[in-house]
């Protein structure tokens, strides 16, 4: 005869450390989620580099008027915050300036930066690209000043600028000389006096960087200051204050972009990993009750070889068998969420079943081991001896330790069901998170993959908070305990 049923109670000192406990783990969330936000936003800010707009590329062109295209440029980043330090402190090696990221253009961005690493002396790389800006002044006030209707004197002055806007996104040392030799003989040409003293100091300049390197202040880090009116404080201060999130390269909210994706997303990743949930624990005990025997054999050989193949293999496998006319087609190629009911449920099948297989065998082959070695505990034997039926000895005192390590899972897959599967959304044309996050980062769309990633993080997080809840309903020998019960 089973025994009495367990009554679950709980006092009021328990109560109070499970309290103590929630709230310890919550103000650990807080500085976790402010360290993985820096280094996400540390992350996708150095891939951006420097930022300019498609508007604005058109008009960087040598017939272009340079102050149109510095005001767009400006007026770009002012608007997406860009003209600020992206946090309160850099560290930068001593060679290269603290304001780095105010250059607008991404190729005078390399060139500096290859510039100072190469040389070590930024005080005289910022001369020699002073006095290029001012050839380039120098230029446009004889373009305008010269009332000549000669063709080849604007066509050399027009030559003069560009060779000069060039030399400014140039860092190999060969390519620079051969710039300055031309714009030698393009000055000579034109023969105006102020061209050519720019000219000549120009030609200093760079022999200064040349004979005065500094390669050392490569490899000295300087901290700078920055203050707390920067990019990062800027944005945590959006979120925290307005859950805002900025826009995306569309100008589209980007909460609201997420808010549009985040059920496609739900639907398969949430409906797969509940499908493997649910099949995996009577699969994993049946496995583990007929142990050895020729059919579990050869079902654990079939677990183990779904777990070995790739998802993305097996979409691919799924489309050529099932939606290819030429084979058996039976099911769409691709998920149609607009489509009549009947066929949205049927192209809802192959993205599922790749979204559940893989899961479905790790976690029958994960619960079946722990079946397996919950049954060699010394409290098994005895509660055999005590006359307890198998069935009830399976479900009262082997699934529940045995689900410890189902659990541990259940807490890493919290993030996947906002990021989603990258790869599988885009082969099945599911317009989800998971695939925005590629094309984001194709694209560099910062705001986008900070939200997301941000989002994943605290979803991480409150996995593991549950999973820690549930590992003591699971298991009564874990308790929760404060530092004073110890």
């Amino acid at each position: 005869m089973p025994g009495p049923a367990l009554r679950f109670s709980v006092s009021g000192s328990y109560l109070h450390i499970v309290i103590y406990y929630l709230f310890k783990r919550i103000a650990w969330i807080v500085p976790t989620l402010v360290v993985v936000t820096m280094i996400t936003f540390f992350l996708s800010y150095t891939q951006q580099g420097a930022f300019v707009t498609s508007d604005c590329l058109f008009l960087g062109s040598s017939t272009t008027p340079p102050d149109y295209y510095t005001d767009c440029v400006h007026a770009e980043r002012t608007k997406r915050g860009l003209n600020k330090a992206p946090f309160i402190l850099s560290i930068h090696p001593l060679s290269q300036p603290d304001s780095l990221y105010l250059f607008t253009d991404p190729l005078e961005y390399s060139a500096v930066r290859t510039l100072c690493f190469r040389y070590g002396n930024w005080p005289l790389i910022q001369t020699f690209r002073q006095h290029i800006f001012h050839l380039i002044v120098i230029q446009d006030e004889v373009m305008g000043a010269d009332t000549t209707d000669r063709p080849d004197i604007k066509f050399l002055l027009q030559d003069v600028r560009e060779l000069s806007a060039n030399l400014l996104r140039e860092s190999d040392a060969s390519h620079i000389r051969n710039s300055l030799r031309g714009l030698e003989e393009k000055v000579s040409v034109l023969g105006f006096s102020d061209l050519r003293q720019e000219w000549v100091q120009l030609m200093r300049s760079w022999e200064q960087v040349e004979l005065r390197s500094q390669r050392w202040k490569t490899w000295v880090p300087i901290v700078s200051w920055h203050g707390w009116d920067c990019q990062y404080i800027d944005w945590l201060s959006a979120v925290i204050f307005r859950f805002e999130f900025g826009q995306n390269d569309s100008n589209r909210d980007v909460i609201r972009t997420i808010n549009a994706l985040l059920p496609q997303t739900l639907l398969f990743t949430g409906t797969g990993i509940l499908l493997a949930f649910i099949l995996s624990i009577p699969l994993a005990v049946w496995s583990a009750r007929h142990a050895g025997r020729n059919l579990e054999r050869l079902t654990g050989l079939g677990l183990l070889m779904l777990d070995s193949v790739p998802s993305f293999w097996m979409a691919l496998m799924l489309l050529m068998i099932f939606a290819d006319p030429e084979f058996l087609g039976w099911f769409p190629s691709s998920y149609l969420p607009y489509a009549p009911t009947g066929k949205r449920i049927a192209s809802m099948i192959l993205p599922l079943l790749t979204f559940t297989y893989g899961s479905l065998a790790f976690l029958t082959r994960s619960l079946r081991a722990s079946i397996l070695e919950v049954y060699q505990q010394p409290f098994i034997r005895i509660a055999r001896t005590q006359g307890y039926s198998e069935r009830f000895i399976l479900f009262r005192h082997v699934l529940r330790p045995a689900l410890l390590p189902t659990i541990t899972v259940l807490g890493t897959i919290f993030p996947v069901l906002v990021s989603g599967s990258v790869i599988l959304e885009g082969i099945f044309n599911i317009n989800g998170l998971g695939y925005t996050i590629l094309k984001s980062t194709l694209n560099n769309d910062q705001n986008v993959i900070l939200a997301i990633f941000s989002l994943s993080a605290i979803m991480t997080l409150a996995g593991y908070l549950v999973s820690d809840f549930l590992y003591a309903l699971a298991d009564p020998r874990i308790r929760f305990t404060s530092q004073s019960k110890r």
